[in-house]
């Protein structure tokens, strides 16, 4: 989304943004994509300049997905008897 409320969806190729002043062009991330900007997707524009701003989406091999892994560990010090299953 460029700052402004201009909008779009799907494939867009050779948009044109008509905005003076400051903007930033951001999108929504997808998953086991990695999503990199241009120099010209944010910044100043003047009266009459022209700038493109290219936004790459590179899918991401398995090994690069991210990971949470998660150890629960149950006490049971002072009599309790519940499981990490619990």
């Amino acid at each position: 989304m460029a700052t402004g409320g201009n909008t779009w969806t799907g494939a867009s190729t050779d948009r044109l943004l008509t905005t003076v002043g400051a903007y930033s062009v951001a999108e929504t991330a997808q998953t086991g994509y990695t999503a990199t900007f241009s120099a010209d997707c944010s910044g100043t524009i003047a009266v009459g300049e022209t700038k493109t701003c290219t936004v790459t989406n590179n899918d991401l091999a398995a090994g690069e997905l991210a990971h949470l892994v998660i150890n629960k560990t149950v006490v049971n010090d002072s009599g309790g008897t519940l499981t990490a299953a619990d």
